[in-house]
């Protein structure tokens, strides 16, 4: 009787490290990179969204200095956390840059609404800054 609690203490033991040794290097291995989500809004049967040069799907993760652009007839709302939220409009070609609390970016084409943010959003364009 007692070799069965033994075994059993010891198997909860082992668990009980394995558990926490799996979520310590998940923990870890966060870069702390600020990261954001794209959401994809009208037609896009027709062309995709791409994000540096790559096809596009709803929920995709955008880090800083992501290109993403937009076709004709689709559009994407880029949600970047406590940063704040952005949206593309169809045809539209834009540099993101962002951190935990500030938005900024290029605009080579298009145009870019800010649906709520922090602090200030800084968009450079072809013509000049726009704050």
């Amino acid at each position: 009787m007692n070799s069965k609690v033994w075994i059993r203490k010891a198997m909860t033991m082992s668990l009980t490290v394995a558990i926490m040794a799996t979520y310590s290097m998940v923990a870890l291995a966060s870069d702390g990179r600020a990261a954001g989500e794209i959401v994809i809004t009208g037609n896009t049967a027709a062309a995709a969204v791409t994000v540096n040069g790559e096809p596009a799907k709803s929920g995709r993760t955008i880090f800083s200095s992501s290109t993403i652009s937009t076709p004709e007839g689709a559009g994407a709302i880029i949600n970047l956390g406590k940063a704040g939220s952005i949206e593309l409009a169809p045809s539209t070609t834009f540099s993101v840059s962002f951190d935990s609390k500030s938005i900024s970016g290029d605009l080579a084409a298009g145009s870019v609404s800010v649906l709520s943010a922090v602090e200030a959003v800084g968009v450079k364009t072809l013509s000049g800054d726009v704050v």
